[in-house]
C-alpha cells in the first residue's frame, strides 16, 4: 500500500509540475474593455499661425494669434484612440493694398496695409495613433508617449462687419502629432503641433493660392478618467491546453487503473481461506522405554 500511495503521490506532482510549466510558457494579452474605460479630457491652449494672402510681407508676429481648445477621447486600444474637439478663437491675417484701385474700406481697416482678425470656431473628428505603444511593449508608467493625429474638422466662421467679414461653413482635412509626459496614473502634459487646410475664403478673401490654413502649437493637460490604463492578462493556445488536458487524464486513467488492481487483489486476498495447522504426536520407541527401566 505504501508504495502505491507513493506513486500516486508522484504522478500527482508530475502533473502539478506540467500545469507549472504550461502556465511559465503563457502569453499575455490585453483584458477586455468596457465602453467607460481608458476615457479621458484634454485642455489646451497656444498659439496660431495663419497662412493667406500677402503672408510673405508682414512679419511672422504678424500673423500669430491666440488658440484654445478643449477635446474628450477614448482609446480603444494602447495604440490607437479618437478623440472630439472643439478649438478656435481667432485667425490673423495680413492685407496689402497698395497699388491697386482702394476701395472704400469698412471702418476695421487702418491704411491700405495692416492685419485683421477672423473669429471662428472648429469642432474637430481625430484618429490618435501612438507610435510608442505600437512599437514598443506597452507599459502603462512610461513617462513619453509620441503620437500622431488626423481627422476632420467643422469650421464656422463669424460674420464681422467692421472688417465686411461674412460667416462660412466649412469642412476641412487636418493633420498633427502630439508629445506626451506622464505625471501620474491620473494626468500627462502634452505638447501639440497641428494644420489644418482651409477653404481659399477661410479669411474673407480669394487671393492667388488654392488654400489657406493654420498652424497651431498647444501646451496642455490630459487627465485619465479611468487610471490605470489597459490590463494585462495570460492566454493560453488551444492546442497547448489540449495537450496538457490529454496528459492530465491519462494519469489520471493510470492512477485509476491501479486503484482497480488494489481493489481485485484486496478482495482475493478475503476470499482466501485460513490455513490449517496440523500437529503429529512422538511416538516413543520401544528402544528409549528398555532403557528407561535399565536406569532404574
Amino acid at each position: 500500500k505504501l508504495r502505491v500511495k507513493m506513486k500516486k503521490l508522484l504522478l500527482s506532482i508530475a502533473a502539478l509540475a506540467l500545469v507549472a510549466t504550461t502556465v511559465t510558457a503563457q502569453e499575455k494579452a490585453f483584458a477586455p474593455t468596457k465602453f467607460g474605460d481608458n476615457w479621458f479630457i484634454q485642455l489646451q491652449g497656444g498659439a496660431s499661425y495663419t497662412v493667406s494672402e500677402d503672408r510673405a510681407k508682414a512679419s511672422f508676429g504678424d500673423l500669430v494669434s491666440p488658440h484654445a481648445a478643449v477635446a474628450i477621447g477614448k482609446y480603444f486600444s494602447p495604440a490607437f484612440g479618437t478623440r472630439i474637439q472643439v478649438a478656435g478663437w481667432e485667425s490673423k491675417n495680413y492685407y496689402d493694398l497698395t497699388g491697386t484701385n482702394v476701395p472704400l474700406l469698412p471702418s476695421g481697416f487702418d491704411g491700405i496695409t495692416g492685419t485683421y482678425k477672423v473669429k471662428y470656431i472648429q469642432t474637430n473628428l481625430d484618429g490618435l495613433l501612438s507610435l510608442t505603444n505600437l512599437f514598443m511593449d506597452y507599459n502603462p508608467e512610461r513617462v513619453f508617449n509620441f503620437s500622431l493625429l488626423a481627422g476632420l474638422g467643422y469650421v464656422h466662421t463669424f460674420e464681422d462687419t467692421d472688417y465686411g467679414l461674412t460667416k462660412k461653413d466649412m469642412i476641412v482635412p487636418r493633420a498633427g502629432v502630439q508629445l506626451d509626459f506622464r505625471l501620474s496614473d491620473a494626468a500627462s502634459i502634452n505638447l501639440e503641433v497641428n494644420g489644418n487646410l482651409m477653404r481659399n475664403d477661410f479669411n474673407g478673401r480669394n487671393g492667388s493660392s488654392s488654400y489657406d490654413g493654420t498652424v497651431n502649437a498647444l501646451l496642455g493637460l490630459k487627465f485619465n478618467l479611468s487610471p490605470g490604463g489597459f490590463k494585462m492578462v495570460d492566454v493560453q493556445d488551444p492546442a497547448q491546453l489540449r495537450a496538457m488536458n490529454d496528459q492530465i487524464n491519462a494519469q489520471r486513467a493510470s492512477l485509476d487503473s491501479k486503484d482497480s488492481e488494489i481493489s481485485r487483489l484486496q478482495r482475493e486476498l478475503a476470499n482466501k481461506p485460513a490455513p490449517q495447522v496440523i500437529v503429529k504426536e512422538t511416538e516413543v520407541t520401544q528402544e528409549v522405554a528398555e532403557t528407561e527401566l535399565n536406569a532404574v
